[in-house]
């Protein structure tokens, strides 16, 4: 009996070994579509309630799980893609013009030009005589557009390499999107079984993770409404042109990390120190620095607070240190792990101490 017994236990711990052994092989055969597979499980739990919803009134989940990737493909993906194209391409084209347009007009007219920018015509009274040379500004700013204009050109090669990896990241994500809400019922029977726990803390590990990742989708979504209608505000104020379009495109530039909103008011600040007033640009980045921006790290946290079982401070962290250690995807996991931590701090607190006690 002995014997049976070591052979048993032998054996369990090679069976272990294999398995953990092949589970650490598969993931890394899937660690360069690590994010891609990460996403579609995310916008996967997003959509779980509308997937059920359209599978029980159109009777095939399959037709349901199309008609969900088609909406994410073209209401986000396709739309952000080409709006990331015509930017760079305007880029690169405003690069060249300047190059062009200043780089053949003569000293003093190029003089005169940049003097009547308000914000040069205020500054050059505290900056040194040879800044009003003409021949010093007209090689300064020659050089500069020509630095310019090489790194656009190394950029662009950079830039059609890095778009067949999005384009490739791109078509995995849809593809797992697709099959993990077609046969999300099946994956999540199967994951149900295997978790060695009573049905209890199953369901409040799985919980956990649900209402984290919901929670942070409506933290994301608020902060970028908020800084939307604030930025509004602000652009209205200052009379900046179409600032329903600016407010806009604020809200958008809030899911961009690590830069978020500052990628549209840092832009209108430098756009009215040179074509409105100086006051009015220092007053807009300001504004964008103390309310615009600063609402990043105030409305996410209070809102996921208001779902997340964590205090305010670990809430702060888990979502920038997952910024910092993860990229955007990063904002979803942090708080993630973090609450899933304390969910398995509270089962064994329940099943081990106070039973102890």
């Amino acid at each position: 009996m002995p014997k049976e017994m070591e052979r048993q236990k032998l054996f369990t711990i090679f069976f272990v070994f294999i398995c953990l052994s092949i589970a650490l092989l598969v993931l890394y055969i899937l660690s360069p579509f690590a994010q891609s597979i990460l996403w579609a499980v995310l916008f996967t739990i997003i959509f779980m309630p509308i997937h059920n919803f359209l599978s029980t009134k159109l009777k095939s989940p399959t037709l349901s799980s199309f008609l969900i990737v088609s909406f994410t493909l073209f209401l986000f993906i396709v739309p952000l893609s080409i709006a990331g194209i015509i930017a760079f391409k305007e880029v690169v084209e405003l690069t060249k013009y300047l190059i062009e347009h200043y780089k053949n007009i003569p000293p003093d007219q190029l003089q005169q030009k940049l003097l009547s920018l308000p914000i040069l015509n205020h500054l050059i009274k505290y900056l040194p005589r040879t800044f009003a040379d003409p021949q010093v500004i007209t090689k300064a700013l020659v050089s500069n557009l020509k630095l310019l204009a090489n790194i656009s050109a190394s950029q662009v090669k950079a830039f059609f390499l890095s778009t067949g990896v999005l384009i490739s990241k791109l078509f995995i994500f849809i593809f797992v999107l697709f099959f993990l809400l077609k046969d999300a019922h099946t994956f999540g029977n199967y994951i149900y079984r295997f978790f060695p726990l009573e049905e209890k803390d199953k369901r409040d590990i799985l919980s956990s993770i649900y209402i984290t990742t919901i929670s942070v989708v409506y933290g994301t979504v608020g902060t970028a409404l908020a800084q939307g209608t604030v930025g509004l505000i602000g652009y209205l104020l200052l009379g900046v042109p179409y600032p329903y379009l600016w407010g806009l495109a604020t809200a958008y530039a809030s899911f961009i990390p690590p830069f978020g909103a500052s990628m549209v008011w840092v832009p209108i600040s430098v756009w009215l120190f040179f074509k409105a007033s100086w006051i009015k640009g220092l007053i807009m980045v300001v504004y964008g620095a103390a309310l615009i921006s600063s609402l990043d790290n105030v409305v996410k946290p209070l809102i996921m607070k208001n779902k997340v079982n964590a205090p305010y401070v670990v809430i702060f962290f888990a979502i920038f240190g997952g910024l910092i250690q993860f990229g955007f995807i990063g904002m979803f996991l942090g708080p993630i792990l973090f609450n899933l931590l304390f969910t398995i701090a509270k089962i064994y607190e329940e099943k081990f101490l106070k039973g102890e006690g």
